[in-house]
């Protein structure tokens, strides 16, 4: 699943706000997670099991996500200059990749390997 479009929505003081969440499915649709332009990480399962929030939330936008093939962890890209890995049970991170220079707007893993996509295409 890729990225949702941008819709509007009204805030508490009544002004237009803009939101828009990414998703991926994990194919058998068992589970998906979603980002949003907030930071927060949400996992849902089918059924339906209470929301789950990263124990240490990005500093910025979460720009795109990818689960393992196992849907045990999940590697989120983020508008913070940062690829995190985080384990789906718990929320908990396990690892975060930092060196870009420009927001990672895209995130692919496979094996024992991770890439990520920049905003400023390095």
């Amino acid at each position: 699943m890729g990225a949702c479009p941008r819709r509007a929505q009204t805030g508490a003081d009544g002004q237009g706000t803009q939101r828009r969440d990414r998703g991926h499915d994990e194919g058998d649709g068992s589970q998906l997670a979603s980002a949003g332009e907030d930071g927060t990480l949400r996992f849902w399962q089918f059924p339906a099991v209470p929301a789950k929030r990263l124990a240490q939330p990005h500093a910025d936008a979460v720009t795109a996500l990818t689960l393992s093939a196992d849907g045990n962890r999940v590697y989120t890209a983020s508008a913070d200059k940062t690829v995190r890995l985080s384990n789906t049970g718990t929320g908990q991170q396990e690892r975060q990749f930092t060196g870009p220079a420009a927001a990672v707007n895209a995130v692919a893993a496979g094996g024992a390997h991770v890439a990520g996509g920049t905003e400023d295409g390095q």
